[in-house]
């Protein structure tokens, strides 16, 4: 059978410069205790699970539905040592739903998307360093007759905090991406502007020299196509929108990190062949988040995989996916990448088995090089939500 020209490459290592080289540790390293069951309930359907690093672990943040509505629970996991117990950041009427979360430096910024007592908006609020919430939640979205909010990214740049998220017109059926700056207690600072026309799905986020970079699938005629528009240092569009997928293949999953370097990298799920094979796409981006070089095939050999995530880590990236088709696993399985900067794929960790769906798989690297993995998986009773650390090159 010949190979459809898939309009990528496999990460290679030509020796040099850039190649990142031996930097990136391998021999991966996770215990049993190192799994996490963070809670689980009946409904059964894609669930979005937020993480990030913050002063000694991390915190995760998921909705769970314990009693008709949807809640937004926060969870800190340590970089060693048992999980804390549940931190409930919600308790209404609403359903709460997405959550995306950022450490500021002192502590985090949680956001979501609920219809708490009126349409659905965009709230976010602050948390300390130990996931504990620090006043009251607030709207960031502007509420607007016939206009939905949702699908909030949340960065960190040079300036502060950055917002992104979607604004949805009902009667005309269209999805218009906005951004926001935001205080240090997760406030608005002004009004949201609008970034690019439609249509527009779920964005990630990542700052970069100057303001930060949006990332998402823009779904077209013949397909998604995974694109990225730079923010200036006050939040607003610089530039036209720039293709970071060659053609219009993507799953609708994206990632951005940006390492310690400056280096950026974007990961997305491609549908090849109208469907009939995925694969994981990653691709560079200059320091001032323009794409560069060629797209990159990171899932490996004939295998597939789906709903990527990825964090800077050890001067390249950690990528973790859902690997669905591989000859190697008896099924399912959730699959960690360590990547130099310009996607050669050093090592591959097979981590739990898992459901081939339930939204995409997170990923983030702590202060001393701890990875913590979190993802929803489908069951037959419902959905669990779950958390597996790890450390790699120790």
């Amino acid at each position: 059978m010949d190979t459809p020209d898939t309009g990528a490459e496999a990460g290679t290592d030509d020796g040099g410069t850039d190649d990142g080289g031996g930097s990136i540790p391998t021999d991966c390293v996770t215990e049993e205790s190192d799994r996490f069951e963070l809670g689980s309930d009946s409904r059964n359907a894609t669930r979005h699970v937020a993480l990030a690093a913050g002063s000694g672990g991390f915190v995760v943040v998921y909705p769970l539905n314990e009693g008709g509505f949807d809640d937004m629970i926060a969870r800190r996991v340590p970089s060693s040592g048992a999980a804390g117990e549940p931190i409930a950041l919600t308790d209404t009427f609403a359903s709460e739903r997405a959550p995306a979360l950022v450490w500021n430096g002192s502590g985090y910024i949680v956001g979501w998307h609920d219809n708490d007592g009126r349409g659905f908006e965009v709230v976010t609020r602050a948390l300390n360093a130990e996931g504990q919430p620090l006043g009251a939640s607030r709207v960031i979205s502007t509420p607007t007759t016939g206009r939905l909010h949702d699908s909030l990214a949340l960065a960190v740049d040079d300036d502060g905090v950055v917002a992104a998220f979607v604004e949805e017109d009902v009667a005309r059926s269209t999805r218009l991406l906005q951004s926001i700056r935001l205080a240090d207690d997760g406030s608005p600072m002004g009004t949201p502007s609008v970034i690019t026309d439609p249509p527009a799905n779920e964005p990630a986020l990542v700052g970069r020299e100057g303001g930060s970079v949006v990332v998402w699938a823009r779904s077209g005629d013949d397909g998604a196509t995974a694109v990225a528009r730079l923010l200036d240092a006050s939040a607003m569009a610089a530039g036209a929108v720039l293709p970071v997928g060659t053609q219009p293949n993507a799953g609708g999953v994206v990632g951005v990190a940006r390492t310690p370097a400056g280096q950026l990298a974007t990961v997305f799920d491609a549908n090849i062949s109208g469907g009939a094979r995925q694969e994981i796409r990653f691709r560079e981006h200059a320091a001032d988040g323009t794409p560069r070089n060629n797209e990159v095939v990171l899932s490996p050999g004939t295998s597939q995989g789906r709903a990527p995530g990825i964090a800077a880590f050890a001067g390249g990236y950690a990528v973790a996916y859902r690997a669905t088709v591989d000859p190697e696993l008896t099924g399912p399985t959730i699959r960690l990448l360590l990547v130099s900067p310009n996607g050669t794929v050093n090592e591959v960790t097979n981590l739990d088995r898992t459901s081939a769906e339930g939204g995409a798989v997170h990923v983030a690297v702590g202060f001393d090089g701890t990875i913590l993995v979190a993802w929803a998986e489908a069951t037959d009773t419902g959905t669990t939500l779950v958390a597996r650390r790890l450390r790699c090159g120790t």
